[in-house]
């Protein structure tokens, strides 16, 4: 399977996931699941929820949208 699908894979079977636990679970980079995500977005096939943090910038958690796969 290629990372994108992989990605989607996780999101379907685990639910919402930051970019930092994706990249944790597949063994690759936060910043090489980030541009598979952007590219997935773009594709309208993730979303995002912003959660704040005590300290630090929020935290994206990406799911999947009700899109299909084309």
């Amino acid at each position: 399977m290629k990372t994108p699908e992989l990605i989607l894979l996780q999101l379907k079977t685990l639910g919402p996931h930051s970019a930092k636990m994706l990249a944790e679970r597949l063994d690759i980079t936060p910043m090489g699941i980030r541009q598979h995500l952007q590219s997935l977005e773009r594709r309208e096939l993730v979303c995002y929820e912003e959660a704040r943090t005590k300290v630090g910038r929020p935290t994206r958690y990406w799911s999947l949208t009700q899109q299909r796969p084309r």
